[in-house]
Formats: structure tokens, sequence, C-alpha cells
């Protein structure tokens, strides 16, 4: 309701920084969605750096991904900063929400961050192993293709390397559009 909403947003400009977090993790739970509250959560995450891993969390748990939520798993996936759980399960969030162009886009350039990462661990070289190994990439052959024939970079080398591991999934070989890549 609209009185609601009226004190919700003036609890997220009025109270104090720790109530200001409850209850920002109590909204995103809860799925409230207000323009303030991604203010607020981008605003804490830039001051608080263990908050981070807070809003993955959030965003693994959601169906969709917001587009603010989409850059933010993309820059903490591809971040050397971050902790390598931090940075796994935000790639695997990304991993998990592929199917939108926009998703599909920072997930590569999250793996490619991650693929030139010499301090990347055990933990975030399997997350990248599972992403480039993931037989629901078959639904983005055409736009893998078109990355793959691009201009060189990193994101053209991971796309390659989906279609790669595509072609060479038994499981999905009776895929037409995969055993075209075969």
């Amino acid at each position: 309701t609209p009185k609601v909403q009226a004190v919700l947003k003036n609890a997220l400009a009025t109270e104090t920084p720790a109530v200001i977090k409850g209850l920002v993790v109590s909204l995103a739970k809860n799925k409230v969605d207000l323009p303030e509250l991604n203010a607020t959560l981008t605003k804490l995450a830039a001051s608080d750096p263990t908050f981070k891993a807070v809003l993955v969390d959030l965003a693994a748990e959601r169906k969709d991904l917001t587009p603010e939520q989409t850059t933010m798993l993309r820059d903490v996936a591809s971040s050397a900063k971050e902790s390598v759980a931090v940075r796994a399960k935000a790639l695997r969030t990304l991993q998990k929400n592929a199917g939108k162009p926009a998703v599909l886009d920072a997930a590569l350039a999250s793996a490619a961050a991650i693929a030139s990462d010499p301090s990347a661990g055990s933990e975030l070289t399997d997350a990248f192993s599972d992403f480039t190994r993931d037989g629901r990439f078959a639904q983005q052959i055409r736009q893998l293709t078109s990355l793959s024939q691009g201009a060189a970079g990193a994101k053209k080398d991971i796309a390659s390397l989906i279609l790669l591991n595509l072609s060479d999934n038994r499981l999905l070989q009776k895929d037409r559009r995969v055993a075209a890549l075969a």
C-alpha cells in the first residue's frame, strides 16, 4: 500500500546503517522492489565490501535478475579483490540466469576475467569449468557462434570453448543445433 511504501522509504532514508542493512535484506528477501532499495543496496555495497557477499546471496535466490544485479554479479565475479567463494557464487548465479542475452554477456565477461586470473583457487576454477561445460548453453548457440566469430578477445575465446564443449557433449548429440557443431 502507499502508506507502507512511504514508511519504508522514510526508514531507508533516515535510519542508522545497521537498521538499514537489516531492512534492506528483509525487503530483498521478500521481493519488495522499490527504486530506493536498489540505490541503497548499491550504496551499501560500495561502502561495505563485506556486504557484497550478502548481495550475491540475495541475487542467487531470485528467479530473474535485475540489470543492477547482473552488473553487480559481473563486477564481483570479475574482481580479484573479492573472495574466491563469493566470486564463484556470483559466476554460478550468472550461469543459472544466462538465458537472457544481457546476463550471458555479463557471465562471459566474468568467465574471461576468471580465466586470466592467476590467483583463481580451485573453487573458482571448478565454477569456471562448470560454466564452460553447461549443456543449457545449447539454447544460446546462435549468440555464442556470433561471439566466437567476432573480434579477437577473451569473450570470443570463452564462447569458442563453450561451443567446443557442447560439440563434445554426448548427451546433446541428438540436438540438431549441437550436432551441427561437431
